[in-house]
């Protein structure tokens, strides 16, 4: 039978995989945070020069580079968490693992292996793996909570743009509180694409805030520290370099200054002295 030809005939094509990675990791050298903050500003430069050259569709795209350098600074964290606390080992110890991800992880880094089929990109998501994997509770009306709600917005932007090149369906819509709203397109223009890297940031800090100060209570309450510089230095400049940005705070970090402020607090608890 005859069939009218409406394109062109397919080819046979293969690609070596291979060339599309290189060796090494994406995983964070610095604290988190300013491996985030280092990442999107390179971001931001790269899309004024291209919004002055090309107009705003391609920022479109860079946009998901932004909702990525946050999951991937939520993932980053939480792993680094898991490292370096006892206690949200003990509390993420009844998770599974995939095998898979057991070999292909080394022990430092099975945070990842946790997050491995998770997302992080919806503040459902990050509520739920946030006190799975840490044991932290994002309560609502606290400021982290509104912080995530307007990064959360910034997701179903997102979610149009990966699943339909930017024209919103009608669940985004609601999401994003237009009930009334008929179809429409994600628009992404230079101004525009600065406010969803300011959001996306003001999430980064208050989370990072947020999990600091979660984390430090509870050291403080058991207590892991024992009131001596010289027995608590290892685990907490392990702790204080995990969440310290040098880039926010424009200086260098010194774990021993910020220890030395809060001995106070660590020898009420604990009874000792430095």
């Amino acid at each position: 039978m005859y069939t009218p030809q409406v394109n062109r005939h397919e080819i046979s094509s293969t690609v070596d995989l291979s060339e599309f990675i290189s060796s090494g990791t994406a995983c964070a050298r610095s604290a988190p945070i300013d491996d985030y903050f280092d990442y999107v500003r390179g971001i931001n430069i790269t899309a004024s020069a291209i919004y002055s050259q090309h107009g705003a569709e391609p920022l479109k795209y860079l946009f998901l580079s932004v909702v990525s350098a946050v999951e991937f600074y939520l993932r980053t964290l939480l792993s680094t968490t898991v490292n370096l606390c006892p206690l949200c080992r003990t509390h993420a110890a009844s998770q599974t693992l995939a095998l898979g991800a057991t070999n292909y992880y080394d022990r430092a880094a099975i945070g990842y292996a946790l997050l491995e089929h998770k997302s992080l990109s919806s503040k459902v998501e990050i509520k739920k793996e946030s006190r799975n994997i840490a044991d932290l509770h994002i309560k609502d009306g606290s400021s982290v909570a509104g912080a995530l709600d307007s990064f959360d917005s910034v997701c179903q932007l997102r979610h149009a743009i990966v699943h339909s090149r930017g024209e919103l369906n009608s669940k985004n819509a609601r999401e994003l509180g237009f009930h009334d709203l008929s179809a429409s397109n994600v628009v992404v223009d230079i101004w525009r694409f600065q406010q969803a890297l300011e959001i996306s940031n003001n999430f980064v800090r208050a989370f990072n805030r947020f999990a600091f100060d979660a984390l430090f209570s509870r050291w403080l309450t058991i207590p892991v520290f024992e009131g001596s510089w010289t027995k608590d230095k290892e685990r907490f400049s392990a702790l204080f370099g995990a969440y310290y940005s040098v880039r926010d705070m424009n200086k260098p970090k010194r774990a021993y200054d910020a220890y030395r402020s809060i001995l106070p607090d660590i020898i009420a608890r604990t009874g000792t002295s430095n």
